[in-house]
């Protein structure tokens, strides 16, 4: 849209310059009820709002129109400065249909709904602090039930209920809000091993940085074979399961009383070096002989007997080897210095086997969690006494119900309107305003370069000067 340099000097004469006219006909009144503020904002077209300050009041006026047609907000400089600094950078929502006019000067509250071009041209004029203040339009039912959206630092609506005439309503107050949420059901987290002793928690990142899940009913002593526990978190809210394997291995743990004879040896034990590999039902193992002795009996000496401690390559006593002993008549017969089995034996020996235990070594955990994310959607926030004008405190932030402006106030705000006459949107282009384009070429009579167009705010705050 393109205003002439005349639009701020004739905002505050335009009811003023309707009468003027003299006689034709026009209907002019104020607004006194709610329906029938929604009933002209409402009247297609397009709606251009001139304000000395954006407040909640204004965009709501905005808003109903926007129902039906097109709507701007329009303010000087000094209130789009102010505008840039709550916006902080983001001019969605309301922020996006306001223009700067380039003035610094405050200007009188009114505001113009122009139909289509095509259409009959007679649009509605409005004038009066009710653009920008809440005005006390009392239309409810007594008792009071009933929904009304919030207008505010957050989008939100409340339920309001009790008397309007006692001065008793509450609101029960839902904002839309950014929150985390957890899924309904769980999903694969991951595959963890954990070596025992393990404390049963686990350090995860479900989407919201990282816990500690604790898994409950865990036992140590306890082999699992794919066995589900139940996963809790911090505040012990469950969150999911956990699917566990323990890996175990067999492990010596000490000397049986197992004892494996054996006596299909002759005497090459000593002279082997001391070392022998025997089967004991366990996988081959390797023997030392340790702590040898020996003595001759028979005639003249003939006889070799000897025996030795057997010990396994751990350094456990595991046994003993004999000759002969009065156990079992083995022995070497020592002819001419050499040896030889007497009668084809040899030595025997009584080995222990070891004893095994299954232990566990670690866990194999599989773990299946509810992640968190973020999602939009209404929170209640509580049951608050709605104040004088519709207020209500959230947080410590200040929200309006429009429909309630005139709960317990006793101030008023005038609106008044002019409608039904082809002079209203005459009047809008003198100054400056039909469709967005500017008509009426005499204004600019004298001056030498265009007027400048109204900035989206977005635009200005980028150069709030």
């Amino acid at each position: 849209m393109r205003w002439s340099l005349a639009f701020v000097p004739f905002a505050g004469l335009v009811l003023g310059q309707l009468t003027n006219f003299g006689n034709m006909p026009i209907t002019q009144g104020g607004v006194i009820t709610q329906s029938q503020l929604e009933s002209l904002m409402r009247t297609p077209g397009t709606l251009h709002l001139l304000t000395p300050e954006a407040t909640n009041w204004s965009f709501y006026l905005a808003n109903l129109h926007q129902s039906v047609g097109s709507a701007y907000v329009y303010v000087t400089k000094p209130e789009a400065r102010r505008l840039c600094t709550l916006a902080n950078g983001n001019y969605g929502g309301n922020y996006a249909i306001v223009r700067v006019v380039p003035t610094e000067e405050r200007p009188q509250p009114v505001a113009f709904i122009l139909p289509p071009r095509d259409g009959n041209l007679k649009g509605i004029l409005f004038e009066g602090e009710g653009i920008y203040r809440e005005m006390a339009l009392l239309n409810l039912p007594d008792p009071l039930y009933a929904w009304y959206n919030l207008v505010g630092p957050k989008v939100g609506r409340a339920y309001v209920y009790g008397s309007p005439s006692a001065g008793n309503l509450r609101a029960q107050v839902y904002l839309r809000e950014t929150v985390w949420v957890q899924d309904s059901y769980p999903s694969l987290i991951g595959s963890y091993s954990f070596a025992v002793p393990w404390n049963a928690t686990l350090e995860v990142n479900l989407g919201r940085g990282t816990e500690t899940l604790r898994v409950q009913g865990y036992n140590a002593s306890t082999n699992y074979t794919g066995q589900q526990l139940r996963v809790v978190d911090a505040s012990g809210q469950d969150v999911g399961y956990v699917v566990i394997t323990s890996q175990v291995q067999r492990v010596a743990v000490g000397v049986s009383d197992q004892i494996v004879r054996s006596g299909d040896r002759c005497g090459d034990l000593w002279a082997s070096g001391g070392w022998f590999t025997a089967d004991l039902g366990d996988g081959p193992e390797t023997f030392i002989l340790r702590n040898y002795y020996e003595w001759r009996e028979g005639w003249f000496g003939a006889l070799l007997r000897g025996g030795a401690d057997i010990y396994d390559t751990a350094g456990r006593l595991r046994g003993v080897a004999r000759s002969g002993g009065g156990r079992t008549y083995y022995g070497y017969l020592n002819v001419f210095g050499a040896n030889w089995c007497w009668f084809g034996t040899g030595y025997n020996w009584e080995i222990y086997r070891l004893r095994y235990e299954t232990q566990k070594v670690s866990e194999s955990v599989t773990l299946y969690a509810r992640r968190w994310r973020q999602t939009t959607r209404e929170v209640y926030k509580g049951d608050f006494p709605v104040m004088p004008g519709g207020r209500v405190v959230v947080d410590g932030e200040t929200y309006s119900i429009p429909e309630l402006a005139g709960y317990l106030n006793s101030s008023s705000v005038t609106l008044k309107y002019a409608k039904d006459s082809p002079l209203i949107s005459y009047l809008a282009r003198q100054i400056g305003l039909e469709e967005g384009s500017l008509i009426n070429n005499r204004l600019l009579a004298g001056v030498s370069t265009p007027p400048e167009r109204p900035k989206p705010l977005s635009v200005f705050c980028q150069n709030p000067r």
